[in-house]
């Protein structure tokens, strides 16, 4: 939400600026828009992951190197994807207050298709349809997969009783959690989920500098 919030004020107000160099032929859009959107990199995306680096250990998540690369890569595309769905709301919207109030709808809009407050089987049709445009859907399918694909879940040593996929094995295989959260098919592919993160941004990206660039 933070990172929306500032985000979404990037551009509002300062179309006439860039047009204004952009006519003097001090630079042009592209160098403008590539540079705003760097500044921003660190606060909104570094920043957090450095964040995220740390948490990692803290909350015991998978010990392995590999698990803490890919889930950092997860992390980051994420936030980074945020950023770019922000910058095309402060690009298409010149109210700032406007793209304020837009912001926090949009993103919890997307959380609620990512599948983590309704699995994707119990969503209506339609809903679960618009769930394949939203960013935290293969983000949080790309944690699931990093963190249970291919392992055994051990039990706790109280009797505490658990019933995943219908099933009340335990030790549980990691695959059957998986499977038991709606996870399945190419959602259960962690370099699917990080390629549909990637190519989200790229078009938001895109689109963003298409309309600063027609804007101006």
């Amino acid at each position: 939400m933070a990172l929306q919030y500032r985000v979404s004020q990037l551009f509002s107000g300062k179309r006439r600026c860039c047009s204004e160099n952009d006519q003097k032929k001090m630079y042009g859009t592209f160098p403008y828009f590539l540079a705003m959107t760097s500044s921003e990199l660190t606060n909104n995306v570094l920043l957090p992951v450095a964040h995220c680096a740390i948490t990692y250990w803290v909350v015991n998540l998978r010990p392995t190197a590999v698990s803490y690369i890919r889930y950092l890569l997860a992390m980051y595309t994420c936030f980074s994807t945020t950023q770019a769905l922000s910058i095309l709301l402060s690009v298409s919207i010149p109210n700032a207050q406007l793209a304020l109030m837009l912001a926090p709808a949009l993103n919890i809009f997307s959380l609620i298709l990512g599948g983590f407050y309704i699995p994707f089987e119990n969503m209506r049709k339609g809903i679960s349809s618009l769930s394949w445009i939203s960013y935290a859907r293969y983000g949080y399918s790309a944690m699931l997969v990093n963190e249970y694909s291919g392992r055994v879940v051990s039990c706790a040593e109280e009797d505490v009783p658990v019933s995943i996929s219908g099933s009340d094995d335990c030790p549980i295989s990691g695959d059957d959690i998986i499977e038991g959260l709606g996870v399945e098919g190419l959602d259960a592919d962690y370099g699917f989920n990080i390629g549909m993160i990637v190519a989200l941004q790229i078009f938001l990206r895109i689109l963003s500098y298409i309309l600063l660039r027609r804007s101006g």
